[in-house]
């Protein structure tokens, strides 16, 4: 029998229990990082493909918008409305008769397809992202308007009395006339003659398959609607052709990982768009996906065989894992589009691998301190010492959760240990009078506590509860306290959890920054979400007060980005960790000017260049605050851009910012109109309530020829 040192079985046993908890930590740790890295680049993939969905659907759907009015517009019902009044008795012997396709020609060649190319001219004008507009009937095209980029636009029209004449018009980019041709020959065109059979047969909008467009050899498609007249019968086709590169201008826009891929294809497996991160592979579109040879393509396409779903899944490439998913476009009319993202799943995960070898390299870098260690100091002090140490820890980062309880024969253990039960009492009890997230981010930052501060980037924000003032003489101060504290507990979780910093109260209103101490560099995205969950939180608050029978509280909220003083401010004694500069004093300011607007929330120029590609704004004016001499624009913040609400609040948005530019450029009474269709979709807004009143004003006393639209506001 071998007898060992007792000291050895210690220090054998000891090491066998840091090796195997090291290796189980970093098993474990790896592990759920690497689950966490999959789901948060599964949610990644999904969200980048909803958004480039969402913008091709949007972009789809305004053509064939635009190209149905077109239509409607177009029907010889709406013609005979806009003629004179004198050729209504000419032409109501002729319209008796049936018309033939050539009839109809002729009827276009005259005086009406001058007034139908100019709309077509006035649309594409409009709507430059479309590649062409063109009219006709089921002999050939009549009027073709096509953009050509910088050079303006070109016009061709097709009269066929006394014989087939093409007349070609340029057009410079502000629309005016440069130069005109006249030119005769065949007009048969097989693709519109198909287009309008098909229209024949189903008297409804289609869209057609993707074709190669004859003037740039690049694909497109067109999206085709009927022309009928007073008697439902077809008299024309009106047709918008989008070019696919458009689609693949959108794909620049997708987030994708360095090794990751992202395309469009259609039902029958043809690539239309296409874009690649880091690899250089050529394509055209019209291709078969399968000529890439992309073998990660076909695989994903088998990955999404027979499913319903446009969930992101995972599957494998000789030994390669890939995530991926398919998200359908909605061009519906039978194209079956879909958008396919694929990333190597390394990307995501493979920055975990380094870390684990680090996370090896320093736990043998401790197994050999440990076992040196515990050669050095016994059991029975080292353990003690090291529990003092974590519960030291816990203070240190603001925990006062944890219960340690200690008995050592040592003094200066048991003295130390006592002393640090006493600090996370009292600490504990002063954590109620600071704002504990604010002191746990300074020592995460590792900023020294001394008087003083530095210039920063920030983005700050304040909110006041409207006519609070009147609330409290009418209300008892111990109810109003305890509904202010609901209310402020409500707005500072919000506040914190999007990262915020809360500053300070004062009185009912509460001032918060974002970007420090701890940097961030989406500061203006997180405050503007944290001002419309608190908006939100608000009213289910206010309904919880009302049916209490309690006084809501109606917030304003004012947000500004802007480079401030960020430190500590005060005395040696006492110290504050706030923010000083120009740009608080103009956020508190766009508080303020929510009431001249009556709305809710105010962000800034330099707040919206910073975040207009997550939420939905509209411009509201542009202003001189009080105090100031500099003018900015100001914009009210509506939703995320993925809300439920987005569509409506993107719709009201646009409207209206349309509608000021036109009260920018004096066209008060073009303005006023629009704000009257507005106000019948939406009749509570208030923004459009107080232009209606300014253009009224403006158009019975019109201001001096000097006049730039800046209103200077008087109120703090």
């Amino acid at each position: 029998m071998i007898h060992r040192k007792f000291r050895v079985d210690i220090i054998l046993i000891f090491t066998l229990l840091m090796l195997s908890t090291a290796i189980g930590i970093v098993y474990v740790v790896y592990s759920h990082n690497e689950t966490m890295a999959i789901d948060n680049a599964s949610r990644r993939l999904t969200y980048e493909s909803k958004i480039f969905t969402e913008k091709v659907n949007y972009y789809m759907i305004t053509a064939q918008s635009a190209t149905d009015n077109l239509a409607k517009q177009f029907s010889p019902s709406n013609r005979h409305e806009q003629n004179q009044r004198s050729r209504n008795a000419e032409q109501s012997t002729s319209d008796t008769q049936p018309r033939t396709d050539r009839q109809q020609a002729s009827l276009a060649a005259q005086d009406s397809l001058s007034t139908i190319s100019m709309a077509l001219l006035k649309t594409l004008v409009a709507y430059k992202q479309f590649g062409s507009i063109a009219f006709g009937n089921s002999r050939a095209v009549l009027a073709t308007v096509s953009y050509q980029g910088q050079a303006g636009y070109e016009l061709k029209t097709i009269r066929t009395a006394g014989g087939y004449t093409l007349t070609t018009d340029i057009y410079d980019a502000k629309s005016r006339l440069q130069k005109q041709s006249t030119t005769t020959g065949d007009i048969v065109n097989d693709r519109w003659q198909a287009w309008y059979k098909q229209v024949q047969q189903t008297g409804k909008i289609f869209w057609s398959k993707p074709y190669r467009l004859s003037d740039s050899n690049k694909f497109g498609v067109t999206v085709n609607a009927p022309v009928f007249d007073s008697s439902a019968k077809l008299t024309g086709m009106v047709a918008t052709t989008i070019p696919l590169n458009k689609i693949s201008e959108f794909l620049l826009v997708v987030k994708l990982s360095r090794n990751g891929i992202a395309f469009v294809s259609d039902g029958a497996g043809k690539l239309l768009a296409f874009f690649s991160s880091q690899q250089n592979i050529s394509y055209e579109a019209g291709q078969d996906i399968a000529d890439l040879q992309l073998p990660q393509i076909i695989a994903a396409a088998k990955t999404y065989s027979g499913s319903t779903d446009n969930l992101c899944r995972s599957f494998s490439v000789a030994n390669k894992k890939f995530l991926t998913t398919c998200q359908p476009l909605a061009v519906a009319h039978g194209q079956q589009w879909m958008l396919t993202i694929i990333a190597p799943q390394n990307d995501f995960t493979g920055a975990l691998a380094t870390t684990l070898k680090r996370i090896l390299y320093l736990s043998a870098v401790a197994l050999v301190a440990g076992i040196l260690i515990s050669l050095l100091l016994a059991r029975r002090i080292s353990k003690p010492i090291e529990l003092l140490a974590k519960d030291i820890l816990e203070i240190r980062n603001f925990n006062f959760d944890s219960e340690l309880s200690i008995t050592s024969p040592v003094q200066e253990i048991q003295t130390m240990h006592n002393a640090i039960k006493a600090m996370k009492n009292n600490l504990q009890a002063f954590s109620l009078y600071l704002p504990a997230l604010l002191v746990k981010q300074l020592i995460k930052s590792g900023e020294t506590i001394a008087i003083g501060g530095k210039e920063q980037e920030l983005t700050i924000f304040f909110s006041d509860i409207e006519q609070f003032t009147s609330i409290s003489e009418n209300h008892p101060p111990h109810e109003l306290l305890v509904q202010l504290s609901d209310y402020f507990d409500a707005t500072t979780a919000i506040i914190d959890n999007e990262y915020g910093t809360v500053d300070k109260f004062i009185g009912d209103a509460v001032m918060a920054f974002w970007g420090a101490p701890l940097p961030n560099q989406q500061h203006a995205v997180n405050a503007c979400r944290a001002a419309l969950r608190c908006q939100q939180k608000i009213k289910e608050l206010n309904r919880q007060w009302i049916a209490n029978g309690q006084e809501p509280f109606n917030t304003r909220i004012g947000i500004h980005s802007s480079q401030v003083i960020v430190g500590n401010i005060g005395a040696k004694q006492r110290m504050n960790y706030t923010v000083l500069g120009d740009g608080v004093n103009l956020a508190s300011r766009l508080e303020g000017v929510n009431k001249i607007y009556r709305t809710e929330i105010i962000i800034s120029q330099a707040t919206y260049d910073r975040v207009q590609e997550h939420f939905i704004c509209r411009i509201l004016d542009e202003i001189t605050v009080k105090g100031q001499e500099q003018s900015i624009v100001i914009y009210e913040l509506l939703a995320e851009i993925n809300a439920m609400e987005a569509p409506a609040k993107q719709e009201l948005a646009v409207r209206f910012n349309a509608i000021y530019q036109l009260y920018r450029t004096r066209q008060w009474r073009e303005a006023l109109q629009l704000l009257y269709e507005l106000l019948e979709i939406y009749p509570g807004d208030n923004v459009c309530s107080l232009y209606v009143r300014r253009c009224k004003k403006y158009l019975k006393t019109p201001p001096a020829s000097n006049w730039a639209g800046v209103s200077r506001l008087q109120i703090k």
